[in-house]
């Protein structure tokens, strides 16, 4: 059976999702946008990743927790270690690493101190400029082929395929042992994650890149609802005598 994951900032997408019964929660620095309105995910600190994943981690229930290593974290071995050491004391106990030939060897690092680790290849949102098929080229596809499996080798416990081709997405599935989580992927990955806010249909019309799919219009919905409260406050239809303590 295919695996769910979807992202998780704080108590309510944590509850929704957990109701759901999704397979992991991944507590992503996606957050910066969807939350505080970043431009992308560069200005999102391990204090800012620690906050929130404490909050998910507190209302999981032992559900699967996934804690992504924030931009800037792989600059040095000490800064990476510093990162991991600084989340696990606040309960994280699996993070999700944007995999690139520079910092390769932090994953390494990381499992020779027995981190669980998540491994992020395709478009990676912290260094890349924009969602593209990525792997569609030779050169590209034996790339991430060859990164997946020496990741692999080193016993990640899953790979996210950000925006990969499709049929490269389904040779690396294929391929290796850890669970491949696709994004924008296909259909042929072990299983999917999308940004929570998203999936709800919280985030603007105007954002739409191909692989996102609206599985309700929560926008819509608080959009009329605060249209409403304020209408009824501004003809005092809001409060009636049985919402006043008389």
């Amino acid at each position: 059976m295919k695996k769910v994951w979807t992202t998780a900032y704080d108590v309510f997408s944590t509850q929704i999702s957990l109701q759901a019964d999704v397979d992991a929660l991944l507590v992503g620095d996606s957050l910066g946008m969807t939350i505080y309105g970043f431009e992308n995910t560069t200005l999102v600190t391990k204090e800012l990743m620690g906050m929130h994943a404490h909050t998910v981690i507190s209302h999981a229930h032992n559900k699967r927790v996934i804690v992504d290593i924030p931009y800037g974290s792989d600059s040095s071995v000490l800064t990476f270690i510093e990162t991991l050491e600084f989340l696990s004391n606040i309960g994280a106990k699996e993070f999700k690493l944007e995999l690139t030939p520079d910092n390769f060897s932090l994953l390494l690092e990381a499992r020779s101190r027995g981190y669980t680790m998540v491994a992020h290849l395709g478009y990676l949102p912290q260094s890349s400029a924009k969602p593209k098929a990525y792997g569609k080229d030779t050169k590209e596809a034996e790339y991430l082929l060859n990164m997946a499996k020496k990741a692999d080798s080193l016993g990640i416990s899953s790979l996210v395929l950000e925006c990969v081709y499709s049929p490269l997405a389904k040779e690396i599935t294929q391929a290796i042992n850890a669970d491949v989580i696709g994004i924008g992927s296909g259909v042929d990955t072990d299983g999917q994650v999308l940004v929570f806010d998203d999936i709800i249909g919280k985030t603007a019309q105007d954002f739409t890149p191909r692989f996102l799919r609206r599985f309700a219009d929560t926008r819509t919905l608080s959009e009329n609802a605060m249209n409403n409260y304020v209408y009824a406050v501004k003809n005092t239809l809001f409060p009636n005598t049985s919402e006043s303590y008389l």
